[in-house]
């Protein structure tokens, strides 16, 4: 495998939509910017930060793309024989563990569990 981009370390951050619990106690989203790979939030004092990743996906995004980007390139290198490591953080409750457990997955995304072992 040539040294390219799959080879290297992705910071990839995926924003999620607003849970019912959180839109009926009236939250708001904080993005006010985003691009492929810098965000703005925005704090309850206006106060804005922005971040860069190596890419960025939205709460509209799907688990298809991400699973495209980030994690196909380590899964492919997996089954030539390399090692990889795929890691999901997020705040309890966010979804980073779920996406991972879910019974019906689209084929696609069916090696995702296979590649969180081999960390």
């Amino acid at each position: 495998m040539a040294a390219d981009s799959r080879e290297s370390i992705k910071v990839v951050c995926r924003f999620r939509p607003l849970n019912k619990v959180e839109l009926v106690k009236g939250g708001k989203c904080c993005i006010t910017s985003q691009t492929e790979e810098a965000v703005t939030l925005t704090t309850s004092d206006a106060t804005g930060h922005t971040f860069s990743f190596d890419r960025i996906y939205g709460t509209s995004s799907a688990q298809a793309d991400v699973y495209e980007y980030a994690a196909a390139p380590i899964v492919e290198a997996l089954f030539q024989g390399f090692n990889g490591c795929l890691l999901a953080y997020g705040q309890t409750g966010s979804g980073a563990s779920r996406g991972r457990q879910q019974q019906a997955q689209p084929p696609l995304l069916h090696h995702t569990r296979s590649s969180s072992r081999c960390c």
